[in-house]
C-alpha cells in the first residue's frame, strides 16, 4: 500500500515529463492540429477498444528522485518521503496545496489563495517553504522536469505555483529531502518535489466529488475523467488521459467565528488583552477623513464627538471613539472562490523494439474571485493627498462656509467671517465605493516530446523537447483613478465629490455638519476604473541524456548517467499605461502612477539562456557476492553539473554520496551536496520603484542631533540588480534505514541535514542604509579634522557624483540655511562638530547579495504492516519532522551583522508529524491522517521582561533570544487535526450495475479544530493554519469503472 513513507517506490522514467498547461495559441498551427488529433484518437481508442490486460511491458528498472541512473532495487539510497495512493485519499484535497501541507518539513506557506496586496500574485496561487528555508529554496517538479514560476509573484519570493500541479492521474507524489543541484541545477537546496503521473490505465474512468463545511460557505464540487489503454496501434502504443473540473465556494471571514472581526483583544491573554495592541487590526484609515487644513501640516479630524459628527483637532480613541475605526474582516474573504480545471495526456508509440516516441501535454486554467474591504487614500505616500478646492461646496473651510468680510451667499446660507482654505484629506475609506472585488485567471501548459530507446540491452537514451508557460490576468473593480478623483473633488457644483460623507452648515458662528450625504453614483462612477494586469513565464528547453553500465568490476555493475540541456526562461509582468507608470503624454508624473493604494510599478521584463552539462556515476564498492563481514553492499555516487547562464556567469555543483549495508536489513547513508539558486529575472531586471515616506517622514539620524529639524519626506527606491550573484548553499545528510529484526513489516529511518547557504538575497532596511550612510559622513569628517581641514570647509560632496556617505543615499546640494545652521551649532559646541550635509533626497534600496543562513535538523519516520489478526489490513506509517537550526545572518554594508533566529516564529515549529493508518478488508477500506504542529511563536505578539515579571511569568509567554536582544513572544500551543475516511468497492458478484462502483466518504478536521489565535487582521495566520479555516467539512466521492 502506498502511504507517508521514507522509501523509494517505483518511479517513472524521466522521459515523461508532465505538461502542466498554457494557452495552444502559443504554438505553431501544426503543431495544435497534431495535438488535436492525438487527443481524438487516444479518446476514440479508450471507448472503442477492450483493454488487453497483460499487454503492458514490464519496466523492472526505475528513476529514483534525485538521480538519473536506473535501479533494479526498490530501496533508495537518498532520503525521500512518498505521498501514495491512500494517503491523498486520507488527506481529502481539493487543491494541490491541501495535500502539500501534509508534509511534516512544510513550514507555511509564504504566499497563498488570501493574498490581497496587488504587488504579488493573488488568486489560484500558494507557494510551500520547505524546512523553513522559503519558497525559492525547493525545486518543483512533474514528472522529472522543471516548471517555471508564477510570473506574477515579487521579485524576492518569485515562485512555482504548486496549486497549478494536477489532482488527477497522479501515481504519488516523492519529496527528496536532499540538495539536488548536481542533477536538476538551480533551486535544488532544500529538496525537491516531483509529481509522478501514471503511465498506464485501461478503460474509462468516471468520479464526482461533493463536498460542503458544517459553518457555512467552500461547498466544492469535483467531476473527473480518466481513460487510457496499454493497446492501441496494434499493440504498439499505450496512452493515459484525464480531464476534471473544481468549483469551490468563498467563505466570507464574518463566516467564522474566530475571523468575524479585526478586533481580538478579548481573545488575548494579558498583556495583548489591550485596544488599541497587536490583537486590534481595525483600521484607522475608516469612513471618517483625517485631513489638514490650508498650508497646516497638523492633522485635523471628522468624527463623531459625544455621538455628533463634528470637526476637530483631537484624535479618535479606540476606546471611546470605536466607530472611527474600520474592521476590515466584514468586507473579505477567508477563500476565494474559485473554478478551475485540469487536462493531461501522455501517450507513447514504439517504432522500433528499441526505440519509442513519447508525447505529454497538460492545461490548466483557473479563476479565482476575491474581495476585501473598499479602497482607502493613504497620503501622502505614493498616493497623494486629495485637496477640495476653496469653492467646492463640501469644503468645510472654503468659500461656501468663509468669506473675508463674513457676508452671506446668494442663497442667503451664512458665512463665518475669515479667508477661505482649501483641505487636504490625507487618511480615509473612498466613501460611496463598493468592496473591492478581485477576479484572478491563470493558466498554464506543457507539453514535451521526444525520443527514447536502448543499446544493447545496457544502455538508455532520451532525447526531447518541452516547453512550460504560465500566464496570469489580475483585475480588481472598483479602483480609484487618482487623477480622476482629484477632478471629481475640483468640481464646484453639486456632482462635486464629497470625502465627508456629510453636508455643513454655519451654526451659532461655527461650521457643523448638517446631514448624511451620499455621493451620486455617477460621482463615485466617474473616478472608478479596473485596476489590471498580466504576466507569462515560460521555459523553452532541448534535452538529451543517457544512462547505463559503463562496465563490471569485482563490486559489480559501475552505473553512469549523462545529459545535456539547453533551455530559455522568458518574464513578462507587465501594467498597462497609468496602471504601473503614467505615459509621458498624460501630463502627470511619469515616475507615478494613477491609481490609489497601488505603488507605481513599471513593466518588468528579462530573459536569459542556460546551457548545462552533467554526469553522476554510481560505483559499487561491494556487493553481497564479494562474502565480506559487515559489508553486505558498499556503494559510491558521485555527480556534478555545470550551468552556464547569459546573465550571471558559471557555476559547477558536485554531490558525492556513501550508502553501507553492514548487513541486508540495515543500511547507513550519507551525502555532501553543493548547491544554487540562479537569482530571479525579476530580481535582476525590475526597474527602480519608488515611495515616498509616510506621514511627517523619517528623521535624518546624521543632521537631526545637530538643527534638531525633525523628521521630514524622503523617497525610496527599491528594484532589480543585474548584478546579482547566485545563491550558494552546502549540505550534508547522514542517515539509516533499518528493517527492524523480529518484527516483520516495521521498518524505521532517520537522517540528520545540515544546509549552509551564502550569498542570499535581500534588502537593507533602510534604518541600516541611515546607520551606514551616517558612519561614512562621520568617518570622512573625523578624517578631514586630523588632516587639518576646518570644519565649515569640509566637503561631503551632497547633491553631487562626489558625495562621501553611502552610494544608495541621494542628498539636496546645501541651501545658504543649512550652511548657516550648521556653522551655529558647530560654534556652539566645539567638541563635538559636525559637517555639514543637505537634506536626503533619496535612498535606494535594491535588491543584494547579503546574507547567509544556516539551518538543521532531523527526518525521523516508520512504516509499520501489521500482521494478519483477522479483520484485514493495517499499515501504520509516520513522518517526523525536526527543525533544530533556522538562522540568517544579515550583513549590510557598514553596518553590524544582524543574527536572526528564525525557530517557532510563522508556524516554523521545531516539531511536526504526519501520521496515516490505513485498513483495508475485502471490499472495504477506511484510513486516517493525523497531523500534528508542535508549540510555535505569534511573532507579532511581543512584551518586555518587566511586563513578563509582572504577570508572575505565565508559560504563554517564553523568552527568545534574536537580533543580539532577547525579545518575550507568545506562545502558540501546539495542535492536532484530523482526517478520516472510509471507502466500499462494489463487485460484480453484488451488483452488475455498480460494479467497479466506489463510493467514499471523507470527514477533513474530524475534531473541528480552529486556527490558533494569531495578530492577524484575519484573527488567524493564513499561511500557517489556512487548512483549519474551513472547520469541519464533509465529501463524498463516487467513482465508476467502464
Amino acid at each position: 500500500m502506498n502511504s507517508v513513507v521514507s522509501r523509494a517506490l517505483p518511479l517513472n522514467d524521466a522521459s515523461t515529463s508532465a505538461p502542466h498547461s498554457a494557452q495552444l495559441k502559443t504554438l505553431p498551427l501544426m503543431v495544435r492540429h497534431a495535438l488535436v488529433g492525438m487527443l481524438l484518437t487516444a479518446a476514440t481508442g479508450a471507448a472503442a477498444q477492450a483493454p488487453a490486460a497483460g499487454n503492458a511491458p514490464a519496466v523492472d528498472e526505475v528513476i529514483i528522485t534525485g538521480s538519473n541512473i536506473r535501479r533494479t532495487q526498490n530501496d533508495s539510497t537518498v532520503p525521500i518521503s512518498v505521498i501514495g495512493a491512500e494517503a491523498m485519499e486520507v488527506r481529502a484535497a481539493l487543491l494541490p496545496v491541501e495535500l502539500l501541507t501534509s508534509l511534516p518539513s512544510v513550514v507555511n506557506l509564504p504566499e497563498n489563495e488570501t493574498r490581497l496586496g496587488s504587488s504579488g500574485a493573488r488568486g489560484d496561487n500558494a507557494n510551500i517553504n520547505l524546512r523553513n528555508m522559503g519558497a525559492t529554496a525547493t525545486l518543483v517538479l512533474v514528472n522529472g522536469r522543471r516548471m517555471t514560476i508564477n510570473p506574477m509573484t515579487a521579485g524576492l519570493s518569485q515562485a512555482v505555483n504548486v496549486n497549478q500541479l494536477p489532482t488527477q492521474g497522479v501515481d504519488r507524489i516523492e519529496v527528496l529531502r536532499d540538495g539536488a543541484s548536481s542533477i536538476y541545477g538551480s533551486d535544488a537546496v532544500g529538496g525537491v518535489i516531483n509529481y509522478i503521473m501514471k503511465r498506464e490505465f485501461d478503460g474509462i474512468e468516471a468520479s464526482i466529488q461533493q463536498g460542503g463545511t458544517e459553518q457555512g460557505g467552500g461547498a466544492n464540487t469535483q467531476l473527473a475523467l480518466t481513460f487510457g489503454s496499454t493497446n492501441v496501434l496494434d499493440g504498439r502504443g499505450r496512452f493515459i488521459g484525464s480531464i476534471d473540473g473544481i468549483y469551490r465556494d468563498s467563505i466570507n471571514l464574518v463566516d467564522r467565528d474566530f475571523s468575524r472581526t479585526s478586533f481580538n483583544s478579548d481573545r488575548a491573554p494579558a498583556p495583548w488583552n489591550n485596544i488599541g495592541g497587536a490583537f486590534d487590526g481595525r483600521s484607522a484609515r475608516g469612513y471618517w477623513p483625517t485631513f489638514r487644513v490650508g498650508t497646516a501640516t497638523a492633522n485635523n479630524f471628522f468624527r463623531p464627538v459625544n455621538g455628533v459628527p463634528a470637526l476637530t483637532t483631537v484624535a479618535p480613541n479606540r476606546t471611546t471613539n470605536p466607530e472611527a475605526f474600520l474592521d476590515l474582516n466584514q468586507f473579505g474573504f477567508a477563500s476565494p472562490e474559485v473554478m478551475r480545471g485540469n487536462i493531461y495526456f501522455a501517450g507513447e508509440y514504439d517504432l522500433t523494439e528499441s526505440i519509442s516516441a513519447f508525447a505529454e501535454l497538460g492545461y490548466y486554467q483557473a479563476e479565482s474571485t476575491m474581495q476585501r474591504q473598499p479602497l482607502a487614500l493613504n497620503g501622502p505616500t505614493t498616493d497623494k493627498n486629495l485637496v477640495l478646492p476653496i469653492d467646492s461646496p463640501y469644503n468645510p473651510y472654503g468659500s461656501r462656509f468663509y468669506h473675508a468680510s463674513g457676508q452671506a451667499n446668494a442663497d442667503g446660507t451664512q458665512r463665518i467671517t475669515g479667508a477661505p482654505r482649501t483641505v487636504s484629506i490625507t487618511q480615509a475609506t473612498i466613501a460611496g465605493l463598493s468592496p473591492e472585488v478581485i477576479e484572478t485567471n491563470s493558466d498554464a501548459f506543457r507539453f514535451a516530446t521526444g525520443l527514447k530507446g536502448s543499446i544493447n540491452d545496457n544502455w538508455n537514451w532520451e532525447a526531447s523537447l518541452f516547453y512550460n508557460e504560465v500566464n496570469g490576468d489580475d483585475q480588481a473593480y472598483p479602483d480609484v483613478r487618482e487623477s480622476l478623483l482629484q477632478a471629481a473633488a475640483n468640481r464646484t457644483d453639486a456632482s462635486a465629490y464629497n470625502p465627508f460623507g456629510y453636508t455643513f452648515k454655519v451654526l451659532n458662528g461655527a461650521v457643523v455638519a448638517d446631514a448624511p450625504y451620499s455621493n451620486p453614483q455617477a460621482t463615485v462612477d466617474s473616478f472608478s476604473a479596473i485596476y489590471a494586469r498580466t504576466a507569462q513565464s515560460t521555459i523553452t528547453s532541448a534535452d538529451a541524456r543517457a544512462n547505463g553500465t559503463l562496465f563490471s568490476w569485482w563490486g559489480g555493475d559501475i552505473q553512469m548517467a549523462v545529459g545535456a540541456e539547453h533551455r530559455r526562461e522568458d518574464l513578462a509582468d507587465i501594467r498597462p499605461p497609468f496602471h504601473g507608470e503614467n505615459p509621458a503624454s498624460s501630463g502627470l508624473d511619469t515616475t507615478g502612477n494613477d491609481f490609489l493604494l497601488h505603488p507605481p510599478r513599471p513593466d518588468v521584463l528579462g530573459d536569459r539562456d542556460v546551457t548545462s552539462v552533467y554526469a553522476e556515476l554510481m560505483v559499487p564498492l561491494v556487493s553481497e557476492e564479494n562474502e565480506i563481514p559487515l559489508v553486505n553492499r558498499l556503494e559510491l555516487n558521485l555527480s556534478a553539473r555545470n550551468e552556464s547562464y547569459s546573465d550571471f556567469g558559471d557555476t559547477i555543483k558536485p554531490k558525492i554520496g556513501l550508502n553501507w549495508k553492514p548487513v541486508e536489513a540495515v543500511m547507513l547513508r550519507a551525502s555532501y551536496n553543493e548547491g544554487f539558486m540562479a537569482p530571479s529575472l525579476a530580481a535582476l531586471y525590475t526597474s527602480p520603484r519608488w515611495s515616498i515616506t509616510a506621514g511627517a517622514g523619517d528623521n535624518d539620524i546624521y543632521r537631526n542631533p545637530a538643527l534638531n529639524e525633525g523628521p521630514y519626506v524622503m523617497r525610496g527606491y527599491f528594484g532589480g540588480n543585474p548584478g546579482l550573484q547566485a545563491q550558494e548553499s552546502e549540505g550534508t545528510t547522514f542517515g539509516f534505514v533499518v528493517e527492524v529484526p523480529f518484527i516483520e513489516g516495521l521498518s524505521v529511518n532517520a537522517d540528520w541535514w545540515s544546509i549552509d547557504r551564502t550569498n542570499l538575497l535581500g534588502q537593507r532596511s533602510t534604518n541600516q542604509i541611515n546607520d551606514s550612510d551616517a558612519s561614512l559622513l562621520r568617518a570622512y569628517t573625523q578624517q578631514q579634522l586630523a588632516a587639518g581641514v576646518p570644519i565649515n570647509q569640509i566637503d561631503l560632496g551632497s547633491g553631487t557624483p562626489n558625495y562621501k556617505g553611502d552610494s544608495d543615499v541621494v542628498r539636496f546640494a546645501l541651501t545658504p540655511e543649512d550652511i548657516t545652521a550648521f556653522a551655529n551649532y558647530n560654534a556652539a559646541n566645539p567638541g563635538n562638530r559636525v559637517a555639514a550635509a543637505g537634506r536626503i533626497f533619496s535612498r535606494n534600496q535594491p535588491f543584494l547579495n547579503l546574507s547567509a543562513s544556516e539551518h538543521s535538523g532531523i527526518d525521523f519516520g516508520f512504516r509499520y504492516e501489521l500482521p494478519d489478526m483477522g479483520f484485514g489490513d493495517v499499515v501504520l506509517s509516520s513522518e517526523f519532522a525536526y527543525l533544530d537550526t533556522a538562522q540568517t545572518t544579515l550583513s549590510p554594508a557598514n553596518v553590524a551583522p544582524i543574527v536572526s533566529n528564525q525557530l517557532y516564529a510563522s508556524g516554523a515549529a521545531k516539531l511536526r508529524s504526519t501520521t496515516n493508518l490505513f485498513w483495508r478488508n475485502g471490499n472495504w477500506n477506511a484510513g486516517l491522517g493525523i497531523y500534528h504542529v508542535g508549540e510555535t511563536h505569534d511573532g507579532g505578539a511581543t512584551t518586555t521582561a518587566a511586563t513578563w515579571q509582572s504577570l508572575g511569568y505565565p508559560d504563554y509567554i517564553e523568552p527568545f533570544f534574536t537580533q543580539g536582544n532577547t525579545i518575550y513572544r507568545r506562545v502558540v500551543d501546539r495542535f492536532i487535526s484530523y482526517n478520516l475516511n472510509v471507502g466500499y468497492t462494489f463487485d460484480e458478484a453484488q451488483s452488475e450495475l455498480l460494479r467497479d462502483t466506489k463510493v467514499r466518504m471523507s470527514i477533513i478536521n474530524l475534531t473541528d479544530k480552529e486556527p490558533p489565535l494569531a495578530a492577524d487582521n484575519f484573527g488567524y495566520d493564513p499561511g500557517v493554519s489556512q487548512s483549519l479555516m474551513t472547520g469541519r467539512s464533509w465529501n463524498v466521492e463516487i467513482t465508476r469503472k467502464f
